[in-house]
């Protein structure tokens, strides 16, 4: 065999060895860019590093099964019931169905119509919110960091103000709207999902957690990072075990409850009590 042949033999499997893989940092699969256009997802650039430049993460790839809307993901970041044949890429690369809440009581009538992403969603609109003039100015967070949208973060790093926040925002800001805050924030809610199941100790917690304390650990985990969320060791010990009120005590005891005490009662209440209590008008529960 000629040594120019057999060079592309020997570095064919790791050019391709991502293919029907998963994504970095997304709950998408790393495809052809012609078949995810075919699924109708989206395509992002970076997030496939072994491939060559037609495969890419593909991601938002809608399904329906049953009647009922789902979103094409890997089975194990699956929250819902898994169908198998609606999706591109390998056997474990299925259609996703968010089950409604369980348990729990709200004032919210029809809360437990509501799936998983969209009580994460109303949630986290009121969390995160926005500027005061708008939702495509740029603001300090509660942590100092420079944010747009609902608490799309545009650096890693600290600022004086809202004025500060200009600048590292700038590039966002040139494409913000209010159909792409919106979709930042799903975006961003997926991927939160999504690297919940890369630690371990949150994932256990997350297991054992109705969708009502599931929307509260994403929003903690958008709001500290999975990272950051891991770190509460005895609160999620306390989750995986299903012993609320000892997590929900262990939460407010942290540096996180003294920097957003009003968000942390919120969240330890929903952990503790499995319901919204006098704020579900507000998580529009």
């Amino acid at each position: 065999m000629p040594k120019a042949l057999l060079a592309i033999f020997l570095f064919l499997p790791y050019v391709f060895s991502a293919l029907n893989g998963a994504c970095t940092g997304r709950t998408g699969i790393c495809l052809s860019t012609t078949t995810c256009a075919n699924y109708k997802g989206t395509s992002y650039t970076g997030k496939c590093p072994n491939d060559p430049n037609n495969i890419k993460c593909c991601d938002n790839i809608s399904c329906t099964a049953n009647g009922k809307s789902g979103k094409c993901v890997f089975s194990s970041q699956c929250s819902g019931i898994t169908y198998s044949g609606l999706c591109p890429g390998g056997n474990d690369f299925k259609c996703c169905v968010p089950t409604v809440p369980t348990g729990g009581s709200s004032s919210s009538g029809n809360s437990s119509n509501k799936s998983l992403k969209n009580l994460v969603t109303t949630l986290l609109k009121f969390e995160e919110g926005t500027h005061k003039n708008g939702i495509c100015y740029p603001y300090k967070d509660s942590r100092g960091y420079p944010t747009i949208g609902y608490g799309k973060l545009c650096a890693n790093t600290i600022v004086a103000n809202d004025a500060a926040a200009a600048t590292p925002c700038k590039t966002l800001k040139s494409k913000c709207s209010k159909e792409m805050a919106e979709k930042w924030l799903s975006e961003d809610i997926d991927s939160k999902t999504s690297c919940i199941f890369s630690y371990s100790n949150i994932k256990a917690a997350y297991d054992k957690a109705s969708n009502y304390r599931k929307a509260v650990i994403v929003s903690m985990a958008y709001q500290l990072g999975c990272k950051g969320l891991s770190g509460f060791k005895n609160a999620l010990s306390y989750m995986a075990k299903e012993q609320w009120g000892n997590a929900a005590t262990e939460m407010l005891d942290s540096a996180w409850k003294n920097q957003t005490p009003n968000r942390a009662r919120r969240h330890a209440h929903v952990i503790r009590y499995n319901n919204c209590g006098d704020f579900c008008s507000y998580y529009g529960w």
